[in-house]
């Protein structure tokens, strides 16, 4: 019995120790967290569908005469109009057997669009202005240095500085492009599928056959 009595006393003697050493031991205080930084907030652009991105150019119809009509980015469908009005990036102009438009965009290009002519605005942003024709007959003049470029069934033109027609005929396989001053440059790939670059200088006509895929220069 005086064993038990003994043992006992030791082992609250050693876990009282045991306590005494816990608590009266420095803590050491684990590290703080270093807070990460937040990521920038990006925000995000606009789009909008009825208007055109704020850095494209505007452009403005100076003449309209006959049966014109015009599609807006919102449109499903085409509407006939009579008097002038802007004209903005994604938008189209079609003319009609009497129909005639004069376009600008300042800075830009001016554009002569005759009668029986499809036009669609693709890109107006400063670096570059795009068109696309369908058919008919549209005279491009480039201003100041920024290039014109023009998509039309398997061409792309592109109009550095200077004036240039182009006629696509909607009764036969064949797109001419005669400039009349300055320098284009035509690319397309011929019936061997192989890209082909030609430039067309001042005075000189390019005949593309769409249905060959062949070009003749004169």
């Amino acid at each position: 019995m005086k064993n038990i009595i003994l043992f006992l006393v030791f082992a609250v003697l050693g876990g009282a120790s045991i306590f005494a050493v816990l608590k009266l031991s420095p803590k050491t205080n684990s590290p703080t967290p270093t807070p990460q930084p937040r990521a920038p907030f990006i925000k995000q652009s606009e789009f909008s569908i009825e208007n055109a991105p704020s850095q494209s150019i505007r452009g403005t119809i100076v003449t309209i005469s006959g049966d014109v009509e015009w599609q807006s980015r919102i449109a499903t469908e085409s509407a006939k109009i009579t008097s002038p009005q802007t004209i903005q990036q994604g938008e189209s102009i079609s003319t009609k057997e009497t129909g005639k438009v004069s376009l600008t965009f300042p800075t830009a290009a001016n554009l002569t669009i005759s009668p029986n002519t499809d036009l669609a605005v693709v890109q107006t942003l400063p670096v570059n202005i795009v068109f696309s024709q369908g058919k008919g007959v549209i005279n491009y003049a480039s201003l100041n240095s920024i290039p014109v470029s023009v998509r039309s069934q398997n061409l792309l033109i592109q109009l550095n500085q200077g004036n240039m027609t182009l006629t696509v005929s909607d009764t036969t396989p064949f797109t001419t492009l005669d400039v009349t001053k300055g320098l284009a440059t035509v690319a397309y790939n011929d019936s061997e599928n192989v890209s082909q670059v030609v430039e067309v200088k001042e005075g000189q006509r390019f005949v593309f056959n769409n249905d060959t895929l062949q070009a003749v220069l004169r």
